[in-house]
Order: structure tokens, then C-alpha cells, then sequence
């Protein structure tokens, strides 16, 4: 059977993350109290969470996983 393709995701929350955001299938940003969102330039495969912190991060991956295919992704 064929192998299915990584997929990447990323989370982050300030402009530092914006390199690995850009790059990334699915992209995760995590609202923060302290700075405002990162600007990314796709708008496609971003998801933006209302929560902060390790609560944010919960609910952005929550999010992405059950947006995939996961049975496709980890079998093939």
C-alpha cells in the first residue's frame, strides 16, 4: 500500500512563529494575552483559537485533527 504524506502542523502564537506557520499544511494560531496575532499571508489551513495559552493549544489541535483524516493520515 502507498504511504500517505506527512502532515505538518504548527502552532504558535507571535510574529516568531510566522516562518513555520507559513510552511506548515495546517497552521495553528494561539490567541495570546500579551501580543496580537501573528500576520500570515495565506488564509487557507489556518485555524485561530479563542482560548490562550495550553487551553488555546488544546483547542487548536482539537480543532485541525478532527478537520483531517486522521484514519487516512496514520494508515495509509
Amino acid at each position: 500500500p502507498r504511504e500517505a504524506p506527512p502532515v505538518t502542523i504548527v502552532l504558535g502564537e507571535s510574529q516568531n512563529y510566522v516562518a513555520m506557520l507559513e510552511a506548515a499544511d495546517h497552521a495553528i494560531v494561539v490567541k495570546s494575552p500579551v501580543h496580537r496575532a501573528p500576520k500570515l499571508s495565506r488564509r487557507s489551513g489556518v485555524t485561530h483559537t479563542v482560548n490562550t495559552g495550553p487551553q488555546g493549544w488544546s483547542e487548536g489541535l482539537r480543532r485541525v485533527l478532527e478537520s483531517i483524516d486522521c484514519e487516512e493520515v496514520t494508515h495509509g
